[in-house]
């Protein structure tokens, strides 16, 4: 199943898997807790501040 949202604890909790896509280019994708907890993109990064 795919979902898309901005609700970033949510897919912590639920996803296997994230993509994070900022102006539609793959910044990052893996495993959700490795992607969310730990960013290598520093786009990723900026967007977890903001909606933290």
């Amino acid at each position: 199943m795919i979902i898309v949202t901005h609700e970033m604890q949510f897919a912590l909790n639920v996803a296997d898997n994230v993509l994070f896509l900022s102006e539609g280019v793959a910044e990052e994708y893996g495993r959700a807790s490795e992607v969310l907890l730990n960013p290598k993109s520093d786009k990723l990064r900026a967007f977890l501040q903001k909606t933290a």
